[in-house]
């Protein structure tokens, strides 16, 4: 491309080396010089310009990034605000619940439950274990198997479980016979529990101490030497009097075993003398207990929640092991477990039985005292209701 350079006066067209335009003859060369300059003025302002416009350019990205992280931390501040308040609202929510109260009782509670599955369409009592029992139902089978018998006869029968209220009938303080017996093995692991009892201490029995009724030491010889184990078993297993009256010396007497069972929480219970006193009973002072007594004691066994979980273990299997199984237990199959005591004193016509039965995943109390009536009539109905609360509340 030809070089040229135009004539500030005329306008004519140059040859970029002429000195004088060629028409007006106007010097050049000078303003060659000066247009030089003014295109190296242009080409350094436009340099200056070039930078000036990257010095802005540069803030205004720096600006503009700075815009974006700030807004980044806004968004996560704003996330922050709301998973905080939404703690808050939660926490508010939870804590003035109702059923979050601590007053709430535990009968409150199980019932509540009732309530929250019914509303999700599941009933809690169906499918509990214990879904077929009711007061209603055990008064039935009391009806039906007590229908005729005479006496002073008072029931219990509920679950193990305390959730559940068990049905008692006519409860009140009745002659407790043997199954005073229950109370006196509690106090002896209460003591057991302090140290204060040990089962590995022996014993030399005296003619003194041998007292009739049923058991077995009454029979052996003087000076027999049995330690407080084998007498437990004695006074548990064969409902053994004299092994019972040295027992309960051994724990300091009536009133010792008395306090026990006033610090259990039994108030219809009391130990006013020892077994086969005659005279004591011709002072009108006799052994008693009461159908709710036996099926609580029983049912605190069988959860652990009398003594210790240990001992009241080892209570449950001492009462495993009891051999008279001829009033409720007599007509239960071998496959259920069963822990019992039994007590009569035909003199006044008591037939008591404090029963648990186990199977299937279910476990009940069953406790009924007779007195002033027929023993007959009152074994065959024992029978009965035993045989109708497995049939009822266990077998499958």
């Amino acid at each position: 491309m030809e070089e040229v350079m135009y004539c500030p006066e005329c306008g004519t067209k140059n040859d970029i080396n002429a000195k004088f335009c060629k028409k007006c003859g106007h010097k050049l060369a000078v303003e060659k010089k000066k247009n030089d300059t003014s295109q190296s003025n242009a080409k350094q302002s436009l340099d200056g310009n070039k930078n000036i416009s990257n010095i802005k350019t540069q803030p205004v990205i720096s600006e503009k990034r700075s815009k974006k992280k700030n807004h980044g931390w806004l968004w996560i501040i704003l996330i922050l605000l709301v998973v905080l308040i939404a703690g808050v609202v939660g926490w508010i929510y939870i804590f003035d619940s109702p059923t979050s109260s601590s007053s709430s009782s535990d009968k409150t509670t199980y019932h509540s439950s009732k309530t929250s599955k019914a509303q999700d369409g599941t009933s809690s009592v169906s499918a509990s274990p214990y879904k077929d029992f009711s007061s209603s139902s055990a008064k039935g089978l009391i009806a039906s198997s007590f229908d005729g018998v005479s006496g002073k006869n008072s029931f219990y029968i509920g679950p193990t479980d305390t959730k559940i209220s068990p049905y008692s009938q006519n409860n009140a303080p009745q002659r407790a016979a043997s199954d005073i017996k229950i109370y006196v093995m509690a106090t002896v692991f209460s003591q057991m529990k302090q140290n204060k009892f040990d089962m590995n201490d022996t014993y030399t029995l005296k003619d003194s101490d041998k007292v009739g009724g049923t058991g077995k030491v009454q029979n052996m010889g003087d000076g027999t030497k049995l330690s407080m184990q084998e007498l437990m078993d004695y006074m548990m297993q064969d409902s053994d009097n004299t092994a019972a009256n040295i027992i309960i010396r051994k724990l300091g007497g009536l009133n010792v075993v008395n306090d026990e069972i006033t610090h259990l929480g039994f108030k219809d219970t009391k130990l006013e003398r020892y077994l086969m006193d005659t005279d004591a009973l011709k002072e009108g002072k006799d052994n008693m207990t009461s159908v709710n007594d036996l099926g609580t004691i029983l049912t605190d066994i069988y959860n652990k929640k009398l003594i210790s979980s240990s001992y009241d273990e080892q209570m449950l299997q001492i009462l495993n092991q009891d051999e008279d199984h001829s009033k409720l237990l007599e007509e239960i199959p071998g496959s259920v477990s069963t822990y019992n005591k039994t007590g009569d004193y035909p003199d006044y016509g008591v037939q008591n039985d404090a029963a648990i039965l186990s199977e299937n995943g279910r476990s009940y109390v069953v406790v009924a005292m007779l007195e002033n009536g027929s023993k007959d009539d009152q074994t065959s109905a024992l029978n009965d209701l035993g045989k109708q609360v497995y049939e009822k509340y266990l077998e499958d």
